[in-house]
């Protein structure tokens, strides 16, 4: 909702060796923890860059809830421990605004 994950991942596109994939919820779904303790769920995760080109250097992924989430983040370590996250922040009231508009 207006908050520009959107436009931040098409400019990450438009970069070579870089591959992303829209809003998986790997880090945030309620049933995180079985799909995560059956190693298939990692790989079936780790497969959304298979369709990257050789040459991809940085993979990334759009998840805005991991933001909100109390556990994303904690998860997100323990699992892929070299994985770097940013966080896309905008100021409250435009953001509101922006929102009421749409």
């Amino acid at each position: 909702q207006q908050g520009g994950t959107t436009s931040l991942l098409y400019a990450l596109k438009a970069v070579r060796h870089w591959c992303g994939t829209f809003e998986p919820h790997f880090f945030d779904e309620t049933q995180w923890a079985a799909r995560h303790v059956n190693s298939s769920g990692l790989r079936r995760y780790l497969a959304l860059w298979a369709r990257c080109p050789s040459t991809t250097v940085i993979p990334y992924e759009k998840t805005p809830d991991y933001l909100v989430s109390p556990h994303a983040a904690l998860r997100v370590c323990q699992t892929l421990p070299a994985a770097r996250l940013v966080a896309v922040l905008r100021e409250p009231v435009a953001r509101a605004y922006s929102g009421f508009h749409e």
